[in-house]
């Protein structure tokens, strides 16, 4: 049978006492447990279809006393988990981080749903306010991260990127 690769991925859940249960079976048994659903899966097909077509490997799977013999145990390989050290942050700093980038979304979100409305609740909405609390989340950063490098844009750069934002917007009228 040729061997096809398996795109598709099913999640289990299970309580603290199945799981300890499920570890100790599976390595008593010395199977990976992806290879045990496959087997269990297997098996309850051909118990309810008997007249599909069986590969050798299945009907040595098919009977209980093989099941466990025909599985060898696959380590699993270290290679690709390897990756670049975790950088040490202070966790303050993170805690912080985390805190102005959901005050950043919870904005984003607002001004979303606002170009989504009527004009009078645009109206209503104080654009002033907005870039108020902009300013001060731009100050809580540089409170705590290094000077960020000045980004410089030419003039004709600066031009060249109006000129294509305006004809972007008069093509979607």
């Amino acid at each position: 049978m040729k061997r096809t690769k398996r795109e598709i991925t099913k999640r289990l859940r299970f309580n603290a006492e199945q799981g300890a249960q499920l570890d100790s079976f599976l390595q008593e048994h010395g199977i990976g447990f992806t290879k045990l659903i496959h087997i269990l899966i297997q098996r309850e097909l051909c118990r309810c279809w008997p007249l599909v077509h069986r590969t050798s490997e299945e009907q040595a799977l098919s009977e209980p006393s093989k099941l466990w013999q025909s599985v060898p145990l696959k380590k699993r390989s270290l290679k690709n988990t390897v990756g670049r050290p975790v950088p040490s942050a202070d966790p303050q700093l993170l805690l912080e981080l985390g805190r102005i980038g959901n005050n950043i979304n919870q904005i984003a979100r607002s001004l979303n749903f606002l170009c989504l409305q009527q004009t009078e609740d645009i109206q209503k909405f104080s654009f002033v306010d907005c870039v108020d609390v902009l300013v001060t989340i731009q100050s809580d950063l540089h409170q705590y991260l290094p000077v960020l490098p000045k980004y410089f844009v030419s003039d004709q750069l600066a031009k060249n990127r109006k000129a294509k934002a305006i004809q972007r917007v008069m093509e979607d009228r």
